[in-house]
């Protein structure tokens, strides 16, 4: 009993020290081609320039940190890795393919791209989902519709390393390949340890979720659960990923959707629970030039401080969502519309918690001098005081270099506050809703040449999926990976036509059916 209660102890010694480092998030990093930063110091805010010359691009994917005392010291772009003075530290050079890289000069458009999260004084991992050469060579610039991701890099950085000058000591370490994922919506959450950390990635298309745990010597997964609904459709630049606050619950959506999905989060377990489709109204778009257009895609999500609203950000309008509120007729609050005129509307994108407990609203267009604020997320209604253009940054810098500029979303960043569960845990293995049920599906179906098999498998269990003729002869065989969940069986030289599957899992037939072919 006694070593027990010494392990607690040393537990809630050690998550007090991780809570009182608490000003990761002081400074944000954001804008194109001229970058600003913005530092929080209480109910004042001030912004300045960042760079005015190098033309970075502090995207939708971007993200940045400052160390435990709120001095800035790393800037992703999501492509590179940039200090406090806006120079590369050392080895902080492509942190993506190579294919990506030379094609989309600086950044990629794509949301929460990177992350950045600390595990102790000067050790952090950099997070970069992205594509590879040869899935961008075949399907990117074709014709196919199949534009993905289908790789996820960590980057380990030691700030003591270079001198004090810090540098990026293991660079793309692969956390999942040749799995089909979501261009945006990557987000993460303390462990209840107080100091590893959770990392959800959203897969593509269907609502599957892809979990890691970080820790400070080892990564963890992946570990799989997945949803039916609801179904996200694959065409996506913007989409958001969120927890709350105090990491109780998750929530995503992605452009195209309209519904949101939330659910409560288990931050020792890991495990996914109690979720929920909330199907999202669609106003009017604020067109001026056509009173029946309606506002359909939604952008960003975003979780008040006490974690009772649920914020949607559309492309042209804030929407609350009461999660306490069962009455249909009041548990949706209109509160913000557009934040200029029509004409110079630039449309908006992610919304994220500042460290004044402040809703900020980023811009997708990127040519705004400030961005949109909601004041008071925590009361219900218009009372929460939506802010139009009420973060300012400085004027533009011009030069015969830099043409025009100006801010788009804040970083991707977790909570960096928030400390260990009460009590504690420890990492172990992860409950992420495996149960000993087998579940697949196969689509789409017809398709011209690829077919998705999507499946759930405990670890012990092999999966082996056949794909034969109307006579019976094998075309092709694919092992199924109980860890990854879902993988793609390409039929593009075989005629079109009938074919038929047969699922195995440790070598006993488990369900047969028919896909079409269709070239």
């Amino acid at each position: 009993m006694k070593k027990y209660l010494i392990i607690i102890i040393t537990l809630l010694l050690y998550s007090s020290r991780v809570i009182s480092q608490n000003d990761y998030d002081k400074v944000w990093v954001n804008g194109i081609p001229i970058s600003f930063k913005t530092t929080f110091n209480g109910n004042n805010i001030v912004n300045q320039y960042f760079d005015t010359v190098k033309n970075l691009q502090f995207n939708n994917g971007h993200s940045n940190i400052c160390d435990a005392n709120g001095n800035l010291i790393l800037a992703c772009t999501s492509f590179d890795l940039f200090n406090a003075q806006a120079n590369l530290i050392q080895n902080g050079d492509m942190l993506v393919p190579d294919t990506i890289y030379q094609t989309y000069s600086g950044s990629i458009i794509a949301s929460q791209a990177s992350i950045i999260l600390p595990v102790s004084a000067s050790k952090y991992y950099l997070i970069t989902p992205t594509v590879s050469d040869s899935e961008y060579n075949a399907n990117w610039n074709g014709s196919s519709g199949r534009i993905l991701f289908d790789l996820m890099y960590c980057h380990t950085i030691d700030m003591s390393a270079n001198n004090g000058l810090g540098a990026v000591v293991r660079k793309k370490q692969v956390l999942i390949e040749h799995v089909e994922l979501g261009k945006t919506r990557m987000t993460a959450c303390r462990h209840g340890d107080g100091n590893s950390w959770w990392l959800l990635k959203q897969g593509y298309d269907s609502n599957i979720v892809y979990k890691f745990i970080l820790t400070l010597d080892t990564i963890y997964g992946p570990y799989i659960q997945r949803f039916t609904q609801p179904y996200f459709t694959k065409f996506e630049n913007t989409g958001q990923a969120a927890f709350s606050k105090d990491g109780t619950q998750y929530a995503t959506s992605n452009t195209k959707a309209q519904k949101a999905f939330v659910s409560n989060f288990d931050r020792c377990s890991g495990n996914l629970f109690n979720p929920r489709v909330i199907d999202v109204p669609n106003p009017w778009s604020n067109n001026p030039f056509d009173s029946s257009e309606l506002d359909i895609s939604i952008s960003g999500v975003s979780f008040s401080p006490n974690g009772r609203f649920l914020y949607i950000v559309k492309q042209c309008n804030i929407m609350q969502f009461d999660l306490q509120d069962t009455n249909p007729n009041t548990q949706w609050s209109l509160v913000g519309g557009i934040d200029t005129s029509w004409n110079n509307f630039q449309w908006y994108c992610l919304s994220y918690l500042g460290p004044d407990d402040k809703l900020y609203i980023g811009n997708w267009n990127g040519f705004s001098p400030g961005m949109s604020v909601i004041n008071n997320p925590d009361v219900k209604g218009i009372g929460c005081n939506f802010c139009p253009k009420c973060l300012h940054f400085p004027k533009y810098h011009f030069s015969s270099t830099l043409i025009g500029g100006g801010v788009k979303t804040p970083p991707n960043m977790p909570n960096y506050k928030l400390g260990a569960t009460n009590p504690p845990c420890v990492v172990g293995v992860p409950e992420v809703g495996q149960g000993k049920k087998v579940e697949y599906s196969v689509l789409p179906n017809p398709s011209i040449s690829k077919f998705m098999i999507k499946y759930m498998l405990d670890e012990n269990e092999k999966g082996i999926f056949q794909v034969v003729d109307i006579y019976g002869q094998l075309i092709t065989e694919a092992t199924l990976n109980p860890y990854l969940g879902a993988q793609t069986i390409d039929l593009k030289n075989n005629p079109s036509g009938v074919y038929y599957y047969r699922f195995f899992v440790n070598g006993i037939q488990k369900a047969t059916g028919k896909i079409v072919l269709t070239h």
